[in-house]
């Protein structure tokens, strides 16, 4: 539904522009998992109640990835199945002879689905652990200057957002990935850029 995104995305703006003119400036924190350990023992119930929430949703997502196969249409014509032909040729080179177009489209999920075949799991399993590494730098990025209760409610909103976390649900389509790393870019460029 367009006007609930549309609603989603004016609280997400309205809290951005909200916390960054109004908090006060942290110092900066190194991101070790003995500075991970001190957060999580000092923070605030708020902060555990969104990062549990967090945790439950990519818990929900990797029960769901690990019992299901790939299913969407682009995944199993595209993506998954190129992923299979080299899985089974054992080579590079055989895709093009099959579907000469299959080399136009990026390989990043089709090498993704090839390495999880290789390590016998199920390639979906990826993806909804992906995101949740995006949510870590994103936490990590947003608590070098706001506090971690809102930072964590920030990841939750990132987390949260409708469409990226129906790409994260889904089986390998190259819209999260590029997305995650499109956006990385931007937050590294503005980082490094003050």
């Amino acid at each position: 539904d367009s006007t609930s995104s549309i609603v989603f995305w004016i609280i997400n703006i309205l809290f951005c522009l909200i916390t960054f003119c109004f908090s006060p400036k942290q110092t900066k924190h190194s991101l070790s998992l003995k500075s991970i350990k001190t957060t999580f023992s000092h923070a605030s119930k708020a902060t555990l109640f969104f990062w549990s929430l967090i945790l439950f949703i990519t818990f929900i997502f990797l029960v769901y990835a690990s019992y299901f196969p790939v299913h969407t249409t682009d995944s199993l014509h595209l993506y998954d199945f190129r992923a299979k032909v080299m899985y089974v040729t054992r080579t590079l080179s055989a895709v093009p002879e099959y579907v000469p177009t299959w080399s136009t489209y990026p390989l990043y999920t089709t090498f993704i689905n090839l390495f999880m075949r290789f390590l016998k799991v199920n390639p979906p399993i990826y993806y909804p652990l992906m995101y949740f590494s995006f949510a870590l730098v994103f936490y990590g990025q947003l608590r070098r200057y706001v506090n971690s209760t809102v930072s964590s409610l920030g990841t939750l909103l990132m987390y949260t957002t409708p469409l990226i976390l129906w790409q994260a649900r889904l089986d390998g389509l190259s819209n999260l990935p590029y997305t995650i790393f499109f956006s990385l870019a931007g937050i590294f460029y503005l980082i490094n850029k003050n």
